[in-house]
């Protein structure tokens, strides 16, 4: 038995069904590579945040200047909250260094 052969019809509805799966996996290798980088870059904020933070705890970054940096962090620290409250510690223990 042989095949017949496809309209031009089918043709087309075919060649779009393959279009639409691979729009659907690029989208999809889109996606995956959008959450690698926001999960790079997320870990890469809180690396340098856990350094800065280690550096004011030891005593290598002057108040001032402590106070300078956490003055740029206070808008990414949530409203209320323990992360709140630790900064907010932090933020009068260095202001209360720089007045010494």
């Amino acid at each position: 038995m042989t095949k017949t052969p496809l309209t031009i019809d089918e043709k087309k509805a075919k060649l779009q069904a393959q279009r639409e799966v691979w729009r659907r996996k690029l989208l999809a290798l889109e996606n995956k590579k959008r959450g690698a980088n926001r999960k790079a870059e997320t870990h890469l904020k809180a690396a340098v945040g856990g350094a800065v933070l280690a550096a004011i705890e030891a005593g290598k970054i002057k108040p001032p200047a402590a106070l300078e940096v956490l003055k740029l962090a206070g808008p990414g620290i949530q409203k209320q909250g323990l992360a709140r409250d630790k900064f907010n510690e932090l933020v009068k223990t260095l202001t209360a260094k720089k007045q010494t």
